[in-house]
């Protein structure tokens, strides 16, 4: 929909257009969007499923994630310092 909306547009705000002609800059759209996507289903669809099967209140499925982020912020901190060494 979005696509179909900018590309008669003269002046788009969003130029796909662009992002079509350059892969280079596609990708870390591409990269951001799919990032965006996946803790969003984490954070808020993880947590409606915890409430729904599970039975559990709004605080349990809190702290039933708690863990999850843990893991999450030690794997981007192993990730980080691979990035640095390799430079």
């Amino acid at each position: 929909m979005l696509v179909a909306w900018e590309l008669p547009a003269s002046r788009p705000f969003f130029d796909v257009r662009l992002l079509a002609a350059n892969a280079a800059l596609s990708r870390p759209y591409l990269r951001f969007g799919l990032t965006t996507l996946c803790v969003y289903t984490v954070l808020y669809g993880l947590t409606q499923l915890l409430q729904a099967a599970r039975g559990a209140s709004s605080r349990e499925a809190a702290l039933l994630l708690l863990p999850m982020r843990e893991s999450v912020h030690y794997c981007f901190d192993v990730f980080s310092l691979r990035r640095v060494r390799m430079r």
